[in-house]
């Protein structure tokens, strides 16, 4: 299974902003992710390269991305320079 890129699909509930992102890295990977905020409905966007802490959830601010209530997020993590894998599962 490939981890490179995790992604996800959320729909907002309520008017507002999302102005941080937050992750952990596992204990096998210390670079850096890009995280990609992609705004389905408006296809407005945030892309930025983020480097995580392995002990603990670590939320980082963006810049502010507005959302209103039933605009459809799609939130991408992919691995930086990087062409290996984070690790398989059999």
């Amino acid at each position: 299974m490939d981890l490179k890129t995790h992604q996800y699909q959320i729909k907002i509930n309520a008017n507002g902003e999302i102005c941080s992102v937050g992750y952990q890295n596992p204990s096998t990977w210390s670079g850096n992710y890009i995280i990609e905020i992609i705004n389905e409905t408006t296809n407005a966007s945030y892309s930025g390269t983020h480097s995580f802490s392995k002990a603990q959830l670590d939320y980082q601010s963006i810049t502010p991305a507005a959302v209103s209530s039933g605009d459809i997020i799609k939130v991408m993590r992919t691995i930086s320079n990087s062409n290996s894998k984070l690790f398989d599962i059999n």
